[in-house]
């Protein structure tokens, strides 16, 4: 982990530890003191490893007047670092269980567990009923999914006028990025580029070593890398990729084809340290079996046929 992503996560730790001192210290709140605290510490939660989170919550569980949202996600992570595998099949089972209402709770539970685990994101993805935001899930998703999710981030690009803006990466950066490339460290690009976009680590390697290049296409195109640098980093890439031109030349397609604002949006969503807030039950958003692009139109055209696989 990165110094100055550790150091944010202390200062972080610091200012939790604070609040839940300070609320423990009295043992009646007003109902209008309670709502701040619940929201600041979801908020600090959120970017706090489970074992840390826990240690600073504990406390709270004897306190009458702790805001449940707050005891839901202390309950969740004591669970998971008890028995991780027994809690996600747990969950999983749940979500995968059709005849079940998903109550509000369980459903943030279950997107916020979803972003690290694609087994149970493969099951919510194949659910139609959860409304929810597939962009976080890309890794989870199949080919014809992940190239709406894509197209999806493209459109709202061109929509909001964002489609030009280009910011490209230090020369010193891309350099170094490319030296970890060719020495095989997949765990040091990962760090380079969270530092660089405030991503989480662990999320942002499993962006790098995801087997169909995808994600690292999106990834470098998000840093600004220039695709000619891609492609020398595509060909130090496991051999499925290297050794596979025809694959590289539709990656570099992937960068070039793809606003930089639109891979962003997608990196964000999948590694950004702070969790994703889950789109309001009450707007509708379409299915990813809705919204799966034609081979019609011209951006639909245009990305589908640049992404690894595509005819």
């Amino acid at each position: 982990m990165s110094a100055d992503i550790l150091r944010r996560q202390n200062i972080d730790a610091t200012l939790l530890k604070t609040a839940v001192d300070q609320f423990i210290a009295r043992d009646i709140h007003l109902t209008d003191e309670i709502k701040p605290f619940e929201e600041l510490a979801l908020g600090l939660l959120a970017r706090l490893d489970p074992a840390t989170a826990v240690e600073i919550l504990r406390p709270l569980s004897a306190h009458p007047d702790a805001p449940s949202g707050v005891l839901a996600r202390l309950y969740e992570l004591d669970a998971i670092n008890a028995n991780h595998g027994a809690a996600i099949n747990q969950l999983c089972e749940l979500a995968a269980d059709l005849s079940l209402r998903i109550d509000p709770p369980m459903r943030r539970t279950l997107l916020r567990v979803a972003r690290d685990d694609r087994a149970l994101a493969r099951i919510l993805l194949d659910r139609d009923d959860l409304d929810l935001d597939p962009a976080p899930y890309f890794l989870a998703a199949t080919r014809s999914e992940r190239l709406a999710i894509v197209l999806d981030a493209c459109r709202k690009a061109l929509l909001d006028d964002r489609g030009g803006e280009e910011s490209a990466a230090d020369p010193a950066f891309a350099v170094q990025f490319e030296q970890e490339a060719i020495a095989r460290n997949w765990s040091a690009m990962a760090k380079l580029a969270a530092m660089r976009l405030y991503l989480r680590p662990d999320r942002t390697l499993t962006l790098i070593t995801d087997s169909s290049g995808e994600a690292r296409a999106l990834l470098m195109r998000a840093l600004g890398v220039d695709p000619e640098i891609g492609a020398r980093i595509f060909l130090c890439a496991e051999p499925a990729i290297a050794q596979n031109e025809k694959r590289i030349r539709k990656l570099v397609a992937l960068m070039h084809a793809t606003p930089q604002c639109a891979a962003i949006e997608i990196i964000v969503a999948i590694a950004r340290e702070t969790e994703t807030t889950p789109a309001p039950i009450s707007t509708r958003r379409p299915s990813l079996r809705a919204t799966a692009p034609s081979t019609h139109g011209g951006v639909e055209t245009n990305i589908a046929s640049k992404l690894p696989g595509a005819a």
